[in-house]
């Protein structure tokens, strides 16, 4: 399986069965797949909460080959909710964007999977490539859109012309069990920022209040926030 990063035209995309529980990642050019197992039942989280999952060292390589960064959650819920909603939010110095970015909907029945990633778009400087995939029994959905990194249009001449000059984190919002009963949630985020500027985390309580906590992300040139809402069929669809 030939994964070159040139260009990096790579598709991936999440694929789930409720039988084989298997992640399935293609490459269109070669029409050749891999599958690794997903979390067994001992790791289903308790109901109404979504979790990091705990990836093996096999599953953390084949993500490793199709994006820079990856985050995996399981989630659980109750059969009164129905649909799922995931989406980012961009946000510049801690301004937020008007528009959203990737929001994939679809309904889901009990448990699922949902998968983040990104990486860098080397036939693009300074380009974002950005994924999301959600599946839940037989059925799955996937988006993929690319977005600009600050700085584009006037590069520093003293980087190394590589890409992406920038430091950059990304992690989940809490490595526990994270309620999904109440609303929408912030499962995770993707910090870019000047390296000389440093990189740091968020805190708990900026996740659980992001306007009320929003002096965490005003120093830094561009935050993503990946953000969950799991809804009752009585609910009906936010779109």
């Amino acid at each position: 399986m030939n994964l070159s990063k040139s260009g990096f035209t790579l598709a991936a995309f999440l694929l789930l069965s409720a039988c084989t529980t298997e992640t399935v990642l293609e490459d269109p050019q070669t029409d050749e797949t891999v599958s690794v197992e997903a979390n067994g039942e001992e790791d289903t989280p308790q109901i109404n909460t979504i979790v990091p999952s705990q990836l093996t060292n096999r599953e953390e390589a084949i993500l490793f080959t199709t994006s820079s960064q990856s985050l995996v959650f399981d989630f659980n819920v109750e059969p009164e909710f129905t649909e799922a909603n995931v989406w980012i939010e961009k946000y510049e110095y801690g301004e937020p964007s008007e528009y959203t970015i990737g929001h994939t909907s679809m309904d889901i029945v009990n448990n699922g999977y949902i998968v983040f990633s990104s990486t860098e778009n080397y036939s693009v400087s300074n380009e974002i490539l950005i994924r999301l995939g959600l599946s839940s029994g037989y059925s799955s959905a996937h988006h993929s859109t690319s977005d600009t990194l600050p700085g584009s249009e006037s590069a520093d001449e003293e980087s190394d012309n590589d890409g992406i000059s920038m430091g950059t984190i990304w992690e989940a919002a809490s490595s526990d069990e994270m309620d999904l009963s109440n609303g929408e949630v912030v499962l995770g985020s993707l910090i870019h920022t000047n390296m000389e500027e440093g990189v740091s985390g968020l805190t708990q309580a900026f996740y659980a209040d992001v306007e009320g906590h929003i002096e965490e992300i005003e120093d830094y040139g561009l935050v993503y926030l990946i953000k969950a809402e799991f809804l009752k069929d009585d609910q009906g669809s936010q779109d």
